[in-house]
C-alpha cells in the first residue's frame, strides 16, 4: 500500500492545495499532519492573536478533513524528530508539502529533505503560496529584479496555474495512523488574548472573498485608502495562513471584472497588490 504524508504548514485548506492534491492523486492513502513547532511558537513575531487565529483555522481544518474522509494528525515537538516518528508509526513512503520562502523555513525544509532522502522516502515539494515563484520571474540575464515596476511587467507576461478542486481522502484497509495529540488551546501554547478575532477557516475565507468580489473589489482603486469605506479585501490573514490560495483569489477577482465591464482599473490595482506580495518573496 502506497502511503503518503501531507505536511500542512501555511496551506490550511482542502481546495486548491497543490501538494495535497498531488498526494491524493498519486498515493493510495494520504495522512495529513500538522506539527506545532516550539521554535516557531517562541519566535519574536509569533504572538497571541496570530496563534489564536491559527488555532481557529486548525479547528476548522480538522472538521473539513474529517468530512472529506480523513483524519488530521497533530504533533507537538521538534519538527524533524516528530516527522521521523510519524513515518515510523505509519510506514509511509512519501512526503508532500508546499514550499515556503522564509529563511528559517527553507533551512528547516532542507534538513527535512536530506533526512527523508537518506531514509529512502520520496520527497515532493510544490509551488502553492505564491502566484509566481522567485526564480520564475527574472531579468533577461537571469538575475532577480530589484525594482517593482519592471518585475510586475515581466510577472504579467506569465500565465497563471489553474485552480484545483477540493480533495477527498481514500480509506484503505490496514492503514495505521500515527499517534495524534489533541488540538491544544491557546493557554496550553503559552498565550492569552482578549481581542475579538475574525472568523477563521476555509469556509470563512471563501465567504470573505465572495463578499469582496461583490462590492469592494469593484471600487478598490478609488476606495482602498479610506478606512471608513471598508474598501480593502480583509483577506490578508486568510491568505497568510493559507485558508485560501492566491490563485483562488486572483481567479475570483478576474471573474468579477469580467462580470462588470469598466471595473478593470479597480480590480487591476488589487491584482497589483498580489504582484507586490510575490515580489517581496523574491526580495526575501
Amino acid at each position: 500500500m502506497n502511503i503518503a504524508i501531507h505536511w500542512f504548514r501555511a496551506d490550511l485548506r482542502l481546495r486548491d492545495n497543490t501538494a495535497l492534491h498531488a498526494a491524493c492523486a498519486q498515493a493510495d492513502s494520504v495522512i495529513p499532519i500538522f506539527i506545532f513547532d516550539p521554535a516557531i511558537l517562541k519566535a519574536p513575531d509569533t504572538d497571541a492573536p496570530i496563534t489564536a487565529f491559527m488555532l481557529r483555522m486548525l479547528e476548522s481544518l480538522e472538521k473539513d478533513v474529517a468530512a472529506a474522509g480523513g483524519r488530521l494528525i497533530f504533533r507537538h515537538g521538534q519538527v524533524l524528530e516528530e516527522m521521523k516518528a510519524v513515518f515510523r508509526e505509519s510506514k509511509a513512503c512519501a512526503l508532500f508539502y508546499n514550499r515556503d520562502y522564509e529563511p528559517m523555513a527553507r533551512e528547516r525544509d532542507a534538513v527535512m529533505e536530506k533526512w527523508a532522502r537518506s531514509a529512502g522516502i520520496e520527497v515532493r515539494s510544490f509551488k502553492d503560496g505564491v502566484l509566481h515563484e522567485p526564480d520564475e520571474v527574472l531579468k533577461d540575464d537571469g538575475k532577480p529584479y530589484g525594482v517593482y515596476t519592471a518585475y510586475a511587467r515581466k510577472w504579467r507576461q506569465r500565465s497563471l496555474d489553474p485552480v484545483l478542486p477540493a480533495v477527498k481522502f481514500r480509506k484503505c484497509a490496514g492503514l495505521k495512523l500515527p499517534r495524534s495529540v489533541e488540538l491544544p488551546g491557546l493557554k496550553e501554547l503559552g498565550f492569552t488574548t482578549e481581542l475579538t478575532l475574525p472568523p477563521a477557516g476555509e469556509k470563512a475565507a471563501l465567504e470573505k472573498l465572495e463578499s469582496f468580489t461583490r462590492g469592494p473589489a469593484l471600487h478598490y482603486h478609488e476606495q482602498r485608502d479610506f478606512p471608513a469605506l471598508a474598501g480593502t479585501s480583509g483577506l490578508s490573514p486568510h491568505i497568510r495562513m493559507g485558508a485560501v490560495s492566491p490563485r483562488t483569489v486572483i481567479a475570483a477577482v478576474s471573474r468579477a471584472a469580467k462580470r462588470h465591464p469598466g471595473s478593470g482599473v479597480q480590480t487591476d490595482t488589487f491584482i497589483g497588490e498580489l504582484i507586490w506580495r510575490d515580489f517581496y518573496r523574491q526580495i526575501l
